[in-house]
């Protein structure tokens, strides 16, 4: 922290943060949303792939996407069969360049596959998982890192990242991903105790 700056409390934080992931639900493409839906509910199977934190939170959806009574598989564990052109690849990856994910999504398209990303929209012109998608879900970027530093004096209606690295992609791709979700359970009346009747017992 810079010298004369003030800590902000631990709620100053919170409330940043969830102001920040708020706008960038907000800028959103609708059309896009509504559209990865329909493909999800339309598909053969549904296949999630990412690495790292990217990698988490694309469990944490095929989890949810079970309970719906969807055949979903994560991309790299052992259960994983071949996709085919009936299918649909979710790839999660911020920059966009993540060596195994790109790879993944070309090959689910050399299979006839449909693949939808999830990134960040950045100013750069290499995306090079962009090149083997139909489609791209795509999150705003974090502004610059030393905007950290000018937290305290950061007006509410345009909060910056505090977030560090690749967090504010992340959270706002889970936070996206859980409200598709929910869009899919109230428009297709799944109650919660179908839903927990697919829950595993095995823990």
């Amino acid at each position: 922290m810079h010298a004369g700056e003030t800590s902000p409390t631990h709620d100053g934080y919170a409330s940043t943060l969830l102001a920040r992931i708020g706008n960038v639900m907000q800028n959103l493409d609708i059309s896009e949303q509504s559209r990865l839906k329909d493909d999800i509910l339309s598909t053969g199977r549904l296949f999630l792939m990412g690495s790292g934190r990217s990698g988490l939170i694309g469990r944490m959806f095929a989890m949810r996407i079970m309970h719906l009574g969807i055949e979903v598989y994560v991309v790299g564990e052992t259960n994983t069969p071949r996709i085919t052109n009936d299918d649909l690849l979710i790839a999660i990856s911020g920059s966009g360049n993540t060596p195994a994910v790109v790879s993944s999504a070309r090959k689910a398209r050399s299979a006839g596959a449909r693949v939808v990303a999830l990134t960040i929209d950045t100013q750069r012109n290499t995306n090079a998982l962009e090149e083997w998608t139909d489609y791209s879900i795509r999150m705003e970027r974090r502004h610059n890192p030393q905007e950290r530093w000018a937290y305290a004096l950061t007006a509410p209606e345009k909060p910056i990242s505090v977030l560090p690295m690749g967090s504010l992609f992340e959270l706002s791709a889970l936070l996206f991903l859980e409200t598709l979700i929910c869009t899919i359970i109230m428009e297709e009346q799944i109650p919660e105790d179908e839903m927990r009747y697919r829950h595993t017992i095995l823990e």
